[in-house]
């Protein structure tokens, strides 16, 4: 008998798994192969970019808020300093005699006087009614209600200046109390200019 004869496979065909191997290494061979130089550039330049530009937006975030406080510190003061010049005028007028000898008001001495639009005056004499007014925008005298009054008696400190919210109606004041003899006073100045400055800043 003759001997079997067993016909060898191909030398180019390959197992199925050693063909994946083959592809895999190649992907990963592929993958671990070092960038393009000009990629890596441009993908540094980037970073650094977007870290300046992060960088130099905080510095101006920072400065905004502090030239905004700086301003408002500077503007506040500036109110504080007329409103304490308009807060003496009224407490002097409302010490001066009058003829006939009657009990004023808030509105009266406001009446009688050339305060400024906006300016604010309460008054409690030792003898008297609690009363209110402020001068309008258009030069008017306006008697406040007893809730607005209350309101700011509420909501002043214990002394020196201080900042109060009367509400959409009148809005929000800088206020300081007023003493003189017989009488007890809350003279103010409204905000809205000193922050309306800030805000186009």
């Amino acid at each position: 008998q003759g001997a079997a004869v067993t016909q060898a496979p191909p030398t180019d065909a390959l197992p199925q798994d050693d063909a994946e191997a083959e592809a895999g290494a190649e992907r990963t061979a592929a993958a671990s192969a070092p960038a393009p130089p000009w990629r890596s550039r441009w993908s540094l330049q980037t970073r650094l970019m977007a870290t300046v530009i992060g960088i130099v937006s905080l510095i101006l975030v920072i400065v905004a808020i502090a030239t905004s406080a700086a301003l408002g510190s500077v503007l506040e003061k500036n109110l504080d300093s007329e409103l304490e010049n308009a807060a003496q005028q009224a407490g002097r007028a409302l010490q001066t005699p009058q003829f006939p000898l009657t009990q004023r008001d808030a509105y009266d001495v406001l009446n009688e006087g050339r305060q400024e639009p906006g300016f604010l005056f309460i008054v409690q004499p030792l003898d008297g009614a609690l009363s209110g007014a402020y001068v309008g925008e258009d030069g008017q005298v306006v008697r406040m209600t007893s809730v607005q009054i209350q309101d700011a008696v509420d909501a002043i400190g214990q002394g020196g200046f201080s900042t109060i919210s009367l509400g959409s109606g009148i809005g929000d004041y800088r206020v300081v109390p007023v003493r003189g003899d017989g009488f007890f006073a809350i003279a103010g100045l409204p905000l809205s200019d000193v922050r309306s400055t800030i805000a186009a800043t």
